[in-house]
């Protein structure tokens, strides 16, 4: 059929592909806003055939009726012979207003499903067949309304379907992946082959989500340039918190990088603090490097020793401290009372009045015990601050070593007097030297017997000084006793009295204390 408007002016002819139903949805033909025409026309032509198809008389089987030529040629002729049956069926004469029943206004009677409410299956006769007949009028009107669009629908489907197909060209774009503008089909395909390129790149979008996952850094994590702060405190404003993306993540990884970068300059920056055992140095440049020695004193003279020219000193390597040189006991001047200058053994070799035996005792000098031991510095440490400002951890000591003083006996003529002292540098850093006394006296009393007294000089002054090397006393080949004495030379006497195990008479003794070795 040729479209009533098909040559309507100014109208251009449309597909009724392109037509978009803008009318409210139709749940009852399954149609809905934004549907084409042609899928609105096809809904209501199938509703409409499946109508007529009911309506149509032909398709209701009557011969259990018993009717041939004369039965009811339309629909509603047909509900008119329905109703006729029902009420000849319930014994109901159209001039009976009611029987005995009360039909056939108070007779109920079991309805369609379709007319059943609120589940009430049975209805008053009368109202039953009012309601069949209004619900029959209602689809003849409705049926003439769809008739109207139905015709209207054809007409204008007609008009879109003799239409010429619809000619759709692609839109074009600028494309950074082409470098030029192209169609969107080929932008898609290049799409398509990078983003596949991507992934076998970058991994899956699975893949990324679970690197996502990975942070490790969490907000409350303290940052390493400043640990006074958390992360996302020391970095508010551009620390992503929570992280949905893997733009977040990596976002925080470039802050906590250069966190720790901060701190790597920070570090590389910073000058290093020496320790009392290890000196440590940064090198800068591009290769930063911290180097370690072990820190090293150099000789250092002790302390209660001025009146030397050249003190016994001590340095510390690392945890260990050595001690060198010779410590003299200071020799009092018995006339002046004050200490004698030591340069050399010839200040105290030639010391040799008869009272010049006596250690010093003031200030800087050392301490007496009547026990037998020597303290020197006047009982305080003899090491300086600048090598150790606390204590050892423990108390050192060599053994007997032996001590001497030089002696002057005529001009030009010398010999020595001998003690074995033991050497103690003590826990508090005291240097104490012990005679053979204070070994011998473990108790109150004690006896002077100790083997080590054979090299301990007792000499007294005005005595003959022994002459070791005048004649072999045990050589004599009569069988006599030994003799006693020793030899002596006729020529010398002591200018002194000393007993070397009596610490009073140590004065201007000295000791070697290379090998003396203690510990921080």
């Amino acid at each position: 059929m040729k479209p009533v408007n098909l040559d309507s002016k100014p109208c251009s002819p449309l597909s009724s592909n392109c037509v978009i139903w803008q009318g409210p949805d139709i749940p009852c033909i399954n149609l809905c806003k934004g549907d084409t025409i042609s899928d609105v026309v096809a809904a209501l032509a199938t509703e409409l055939c499946s109508i007529l198809d009911t309506l149509n008389i032909d398709n209701y089987d009557l011969t259990c009726f018993g009717i041939d030529n004369c039965g009811p040629d339309d629909f509603q002729a047909l509900i008119n012979f329905l109703i006729a049956k029902i009420c000849e069926l319930e014994n109901i004469s159209p001039e009976v207003a009611q029987d005995s029943n009360g039909c056939p206004t108070d007779c109920l009677v079991t309805v369609a499903e379709c007319f059943q409410t609120n589940g009430q299956t049975t209805m008053n006769l009368v109202d039953y067949v009012l309601s069949i007949g209004n619900t029959i009028c209602n689809i003849i009107n409705d049926l003439a309304a769809i008739d109207v669009k139905v015709e209207n629908l054809i007409e204008r489907v007609t008009i879109l379907e003799n239409e010429p197909d619809p000619t759709f060209t692609l839109p074009s774009f600028d494309s950074c992946l082409l470098g030029s503008v192209q169609p969107i089909d080929t932008i898609l395909q290049n799409l398509e082959t990078e983003y596949c390129s991507l992934i076998d790149a970058t991994g899956t979008p699975g893949q990324l989500a679970l690197v996502k996952d990975r942070q490790c850094v969490a907000d409350s994590d303290p940052s390493r340039a400043n640990p006074s702060n958390a992360m996302s405190v020391e970095y508010s404003g551009t620390w992503i918190t929570p992280v949905n993306t893997l733009a977040d993540s990596l976002n925080n990884l470039w802050i906590t990088l250069c966190d720790l970068r901060d701190q790597v300059i920070d570090i590389v920056t910073v000058a290093v603090t020496d320790t009392d055992t290890v000196d440590l140095t940064i090198t800068a440049g591009p290769n930063y490097s911290i180097s370690a020695d072990i820190s090293d004193s150099g000789w250092v003279d002790l302390e209660g020793f001025s009146f030397m020219t050249n003190p016994p000193q001590c340095r510390r390597i690392g945890n260990v401290i050595h001690f060198k040189g010779y410590a003299v006991v200071p020799l009092r001047n018995d006339v002046s009372g004050n200490v004698i200058t030591f340069t050399n053994n010839f200040d105290y070799a030639t010391a040799t009045f008869s009272t010049y035996r006596t250690p010093f005792q003031g200030a800087g000098g050392v301490d007496l015990d009547p026990a037998g031991s020597i303290t020197f510095n006047t009982s305080n440490s003899v090491i300086p601050l600048s090598i150790l400002s606390g204590n050892l951890d423990d108390t050192y000591r060599i053994p007997f070593q032996s001590s001497i003083r030089p002696i002057q006996l005529a001009t030009n003529v010398s010999t020595c007097l001998s003690s074995p002292l033991n050497i103690i540098i003590t826990s508090d850093k005291k240097l104490i030297l012990t005679t053979i006394k204070d070994s011998e006296q473990i108790f109150t009393n004690y006896t002077k017997s100790h083997g080590l007294r054979y090299i301990t000089s007792m000499v007294t002054s005005g005595e003959r000084v022994p002459d070791f090397l005048a004649s072999n006393i045990f050589s004599d080949s009569a069988a006599s006793p030994w003799p006693v004495a020793l030899p002596q030379d006729g020529s010398y006497t002591w200018p002194v009295t000393v007993n070397g195990a009596n610490e009073e008479h140590l004065g201007g003794f000295n000791i070697r204390l290379d090998g003396l070795i203690a510990y921080v």
